[in-house]
């Protein structure tokens, strides 16, 4: 499918963005489409304050940096570094259109990075590409824009923004240098496998769990699972399953339920593993738990059985 915008109006053109991150700053400055031709053939030896990121609109013609010349065509990115030298030219004979971002970055604390912007940030700073060819997706963003912006009322609304936002950073991972990107990629998936193991377990709390099920259900290997666990909570998967059964069981035996009854509601049919568990995890049996402590707890809105 053919991306679709217009050129004669930037939707985007002039705005202006500041987005804090904890540990940076990200101030974004739109520039509008400028086209090369004939008539200007090259925008001469330059520099700026600030990064200036270009997306290449349509055309053809060359980017000239750190002495070497890149050509360009549409769907390319390039950027240059503040204060260093550089030029577009064309041959009179072509036409390049053009879209300019501008953007500063300062660093407010020395901080270790945490959030994904922070790290994503960093990981370009560290170390980017200059040029990356065929970035069509990034043109995409354009026609959402100019799309969006036919009803007025969505122009400069906090979804706007934000996609403005998203597409920054989007053009600022696919610069950064593949070996940061792919250790921030790998880190973020990481941490969503375990968040969805985790949920699983709180959602399935009254079934049967097993690392092999849990595995399964979050599309990773068995093996990944313990390695997750080990670095996240230095547990085991099965440690982790049944500290949390446990737990919950605890939490049944104050609403009043039989030690029978919090086995089962937890997923233990085994009534002597159930005991097992409890003390180790309580330090007690479930009917000495019953006898000695909850008669001291207080608050809980125990569920009492009404007798004659």
């Amino acid at each position: 499918m053919q991306t679709v915008f217009t050129t004669e109006a930037c939707a985007i053109a002039g705005l202006s963005l500041d987005r804090n991150y904890k540990k940076y700053t990200l101030s974004i400055k739109v520039g509008t489409y400028y086209t090369f031709d004939y008539s200007e053939i090259s925008n001469q030896v330059h520099y700026h304050d600030s990064y200036e990121m270009v997306i290449v609109i349509s055309g053809r013609g060359t980017f000239i940096y750190n002495k070497q010349n890149k050509v360009l065509s549409k769907g390319d990115i390039f950027i240059s570094e503040p204060y260093i030298e550089h030029e577009i030219h064309i041959d009179p004979t072509e036409t390049l259109t053009l879209l300019y971002f501008f953007i500063s970055i300062e660093e407010k604390s020395a901080g270790v990075s945490q959030t994904f912007e922070e790290k994503l940030i960093e990981g370009f700073i560290h170390q980017h590409h200059n040029i990356l060819q065929n970035q069509y997706q990034i043109v995409a963003y354009l026609s959402f824009f100019d799309r969006y912006t036919q009803n007025p009322k969505f122009k400069n609304n906090i979804w706007f923004y934000k996609m403005l936002e998203n597409m920054i950073l989007n053009c600022l991972e696919l610069l950064t240098i593949s070996g940061h990107n792919q250790t921030l990629l790998v880190g973020k998936l990481e941490t969503n496998l375990f968040e969805r193991a985790l949920d699983y377990i709180d959602q399935n709390l009254g079934k049967k769990l097993s690392a092999e099920i849990i595995a399964q259900e979050i599309c990773t290997s068995r093996r990944n699972l313990y390695v997750l666990f080990r670095k996240n909570l230095n547990k085991t998967v099965h440690d982790y399953i049944s500290e949390k059964k446990i737990s919950l069981a605890e939490h049944y035996l104050i609403l009043n339920l039989s030690v029978t009854e919090a086995a089962n509601s937890v997923g233990i049919e085994s009534l002597s593993y159930f005991n097992k568990l409890f003390r180790k995890y309580k330090g007690m049996s479930p009917r000495e738990y019953v006898k000695d402590v909850i008669p001291n707890k207080e608050g809980y809105g125990r569920r009492h059985v009404k007798t004659d």
